[in-house]
């Protein structure tokens, strides 16, 4: 009886137990070198699109954020917002967070002016 010799085709060298080494430090080069690439890209868009803003809820008069103190990151078409709600020409409370198609814009309803206020750079809701 004759025996009959498999043809292995390079493709199911990794099947083989003895070839797994072989084959999972070429997957690493090949990925490697596809993450080098990658990498560098993911992070300049990331760099580009995120935008940080300060996130308050309740700032009262006394310059101290009563609810919701923190950061938000700002997505597609969002910006930096900060409100600020004024009687007379006293400054009652502030609010501050990341604000879809934001506008700068005032009006006054009764006696109360609201200030809207939008910027596109980093934590600038804050100090406005």
């Amino acid at each position: 009886m004759k025996k009959k010799v498999s043809s292995l085709e390079p493709k199911d060298l990794c099947l083989q137990p003895l070839a797994s080494f072989s084959c999972t430090r070429d997957f690493r080069v090949r990925m490697n070198k596809h993450f080098l690439f990658l990498f560098p890209l993911c992070c300049l868009i990331v760099a580009v699109t995120s935008l940080q803003c300060i996130t308050c809820h309740l700032r009262t008069r006394t310059d101290r954020c009563r609810r919701g103190f923190g950061a938000c990151t700002a997505q597609k078409d969002e910006a930096c917002m900060l409100l600020k709600i004024y009687q007379g020409n006293t400054l009652q409370i502030s609010y501050m967070v990341c604000q879809k198609f934001c506008r700068d814009m005032t009006f006054d309803i009764g006696n109360r002016t609201y200030v809207h206020t939008c910027c596109n750079h980093n934590y600038c809701n804050f100090q406005l």
